[in-house]
């Protein structure tokens, strides 16, 4: 099992009064490749997935097999839309979403004598961040350091992870 976090939004650096919506960089899916004819369900498949994580309990019972989030394929993932306001001077906050994707492999005895192979893949709601665009980044996540790389293409401290370059005509030369 591989559990990875996927930045799924980024706002751009927003100015003082203005809010900036996020806008989405990936989107994480739900699935389950395995053989064709092997019996596999879906749902029931990542309902597995989901108990062998800890999303789920089997004190939930079928009816919230049904409901649960995690394992229902046909639930897409909606970014929010984000919306911090600046309230200092220049450049403020940088606003982030992520989810973490589970990836699962599974064997399954089929009731002919064959084994078949397969991976199951969902996600789970990992959370948001907003970024200070003055402060370094030094003890940031991956996804906050890829959304501050993102969202400003400048020499603000959040997005070279220390110090503003100089300004031109006073950059050190030794």
């Amino acid at each position: 099992m591989r559990e990875e976090p996927l930045l799924t939004g980024v706002s751009r650096a927003s100015r003082k009064g203005e809010e900036t919506p996020l806008a989405a960089v990936a989107r994480p899916r739900k699935a389950v490749d395995a053989p064709r004819g092997a019996g596999v369900g879906t749902r029931r498949t990542l309902y597995s997935l989901a108990l062998h994580i800890g999303e789920a309990g089997l004190d939930d019972g079928e009816a919230d097999k049904e409901s649960l989030a995690f394992a229902d394929p046909s639930l897409p993932y909606e970014l929010d839309g984000g919306g911090v306001e600046v309230d200092g001077d220049g450049v403020g906050t940088v606003e982030r979403a992520q989810v973490t994707t589970v990836t699962g492999q599974f064997r399954l005895e089929c009731g002919d004598g064959r084994t078949a192979y397969g991976q199951a893949e969902s996600w789970t709601v990992d959370g948001a961040g907003v970024l200070d665009c003055q402060e370094p980044l030094t003890d940031a996540t991956p996804t906050a350091r890829d959304a501050a790389l993102l969202a400003r293409e400048g020499d603000e401290p959040a997005s070279t992870g220390g110090k503003p370059k100089a300004p031109g005509g006073a950059e050190k030369t030794s």
